[in-house]
């Protein structure tokens, strides 16, 4: 009897002791009590191994081992071996499933009946078996899983998948929302209550192809905005993944997302999508724009002052390689790229190609903090198809890992115009060391200065523009600010103006009288007060306010 009940398969074996489970309860219930036989079992402590739990008996908890379960267990923390009836929960390991596990969140070796939702694993799901929803991991599917939620399942056999889901998730969206509408479906995908936004592939086993598509509504936050292009048609994703459509209306874009191959995680940015803050027309100045992973341009056909924003604005969006063009903090004024980099000292050879390849009709200025000095490689328009430019480009490449300070690219590119100015420098006698010639002419000052006064005023200014960026990309929090060394008497007005601007507390580090000083100023106070007729504050007045205190001492 024993071997012959060996090869009566498990879906038979169920509907025997579902028929004997219902029928032994309808005998025992005419003639005696229910309450008489089923039983009330302690919890299983860790470390105790219980043989058998009995038809119609439940245990709340088992943290130990039960060898067979033919009863309830509500949640199995440890090892049940054999379950022939039911578990509530199972955090634990069950080596066989016989008849139904409602919640897997631990490891089930072999499922042959009915499981309800996995969160967890399942070495096997045999081919008699039923998963109703999977979230997590079934190595081998030899029967049926009625919905997939992004789970990793391998069918074997004739395993398979009736309903199939993949998730679709924006990243990179603290300055925008992202609202899921028609075509998605919304799944808790674990027991801390995490939901994700899904797309349906598949439906009842047939593929849905086109049919399986999601919208996003993508709108700003306050403050910013979106700038991108609307799709001329379906389009695929660069790495194959899915298809989409992208329109915009009234600020907003409208993206669908259409039969994607795998779970989805999307950075807008991918798509042509920049989100970028508004600027305040009336109260902005060029000198502090600052600029979020890309390039301004502003409209030269207007007639007014190009050294004010046009409100014309137009992004120049740069791929993943051109992001060093991109992330500086960048302007066009007076018809030149103006560009600041704060900590990085040299330039690859593929980084000064991309800079006088990009908008190659548009001079620059790229500067350069070195040594607490200031810097400016000044970059002409330079035809990049000449063979001039290629050979002086060669000679860069072979540099130690194809990269140099802006004084050796200045002397590489010299014949090309490029320069390398310190504006630090105010010794007079550096003039002409400083400032390339060209084609046996005079040398030509890239800010059109003629004489070293202009040239210090120049870089007065440019140490101001740096101050003023490095307030305004300061936190919410505030932060830490150094005054270059050439700002030595005070802070300018538009210095004054740009900390009370930013409302919150700043650590300004500065060195007057060959002494380095460092002073917090609280967010809030009112620095006008202190304030000359011309509407700067020199920094003896700022220390009869504010505790101040040496940092190094020269």
């Amino acid at each position: 009897m024993r071997k012959r009940l060996m090869n009566i398969s498990k879906r038979c074996m169920v509907a025997i002791m579902s028929a004997a489970f219902i029928m032994s309860s309808v005998t025992v219930s005419m003639a005696f009590p229910v309450g008489v036989y089923a039983e009330e079992l302690p919890d299983n402590p860790l470390g105790t191994t219980k043989d058998k739990i009995n038809i119609g008996d439940t245990m709340e908890y088992n943290y130990g081992t039960v060898n067979e379960n033919n009863g309830t267990i509500d949640n199995n923390i440890g090892i049940v071996t054999l379950n022939r009836s039911t578990i509530d929960v199972n955090e634990g390991r069950v080596g066989e499933n016989w008849f139904r596990l409602k919640t897997n969140e631990g490891s089930v070796d072999n499922n042959g009946a009915i499981l309800g939702t996995n969160y967890g694993t399942i070495g096997v799901n045999d081919s008699e078996a039923n998963v109703g929803i999977n979230y997590g991991t079934v190595s081998h599917n030899q029967g049926e899983i009625g919905s997939n939620f992004d789970g990793t399942v391998t069918n074997e056999g004739e395993g398979h998948i009736l309903n199939q889901y993949y998730s679709v998730t924006l990243s990179n969206t603290s300055n925008m929302t992202a609202e899921y509408g028609t075509g998605f479906t919304e799944q808790t995908v674990d027991k801390a209550g995490n939901k994700k936004q899904f797309i349906q592939v598949k439906e009842d086993g047939q593929e849905r192809g086109d049919d399986a598509s999601g919208l996003i509504t993508i709108s700003p936050k306050e403050n910013y905005k979106i700038t991108g292009h609307d799709t001329e048609e379906v389009t695929q994703s660069s790495d194959s993944t899915f298809y989409y459509e992208l329109r915009e209306d009234g600020g907003k874009y409208y993206l669908t997302i259409i039969n994607p191959t795998k779970a989805l995680t999307i950075d807008p940015t991918t798509l042509g999508l920049v989100i970028s803050r508004i600027q305040n027309k009336e109260n902005v100045s060029i000198a502090n724009v600052i600029f979020e992973d890309l390039v301004y341009t502003y409209d030269s056909t207007n007639d007014g002052d190009q050294s004010e924003p046009s409100g014309n604005v137009t992004p120049v969006i740069m791929n993943t390689t051109e992001r060093m063009f991109a992330g500086k903090n960048t302007y066009l004024h007076n018809g030149v790229y103006e560009m600041y980099y704060r900590s990085q000292s040299n330039l690859t050879w593929k980084e000064f190609d991309l800079l006088c390849s990009t908008d190659s009709n548009i001079p620059k200025n790229c500067y350069f903090t070195i040594g607490g000095r200031l810097y400016v490689l000044h970059i002409p328009a330079i035809d990049t198809g000449s063979e001039t430019y290629k050979s002086c480009l060669d000679e860069l490449k072979k540099r130690p890992n194809g990269l140099e300070g802006p004084a050796k690219i200045a002397e590489i590119f010299n014949s090309l115009g490029v320069t390398c100015i310190d504006l630090t420098a105010n010794q007079p006698e550096a003039k002409e060391t400083r400032i390339a010639s060209t084609d046996n002419r005079s040398a030509v000052n890239p800010f059109g200065a003629n004489t070293m006064d202009q040239i210090v005023t120049q870089a007065t200014a440019a140490n101001e523009l740096e101050i003023r960026i490095e307030i305004s990309s300061l936190p919410a929090t505030g932060g830490e600010v150094s005054v270059p060394d050439l700002a030595q008497t005070g802070l300018s007005k538009n210095v004054v103006d740009a900390i009370i601007e930013k409302n919150a507390p700043i650590m300004l580090i500065y060195t007057t009288g060959g002494i380095k000083y460092q002073m917090e100023i609280p967010a809030g106070f009112n620095l006008m007060t202190l304030s000359n007729e011309n509407g700067g504050i020199d920094f003896a007045t700022l220390r009869d306010e504010f505790d101040s205190r040496i940092v190094v001492q020269s």
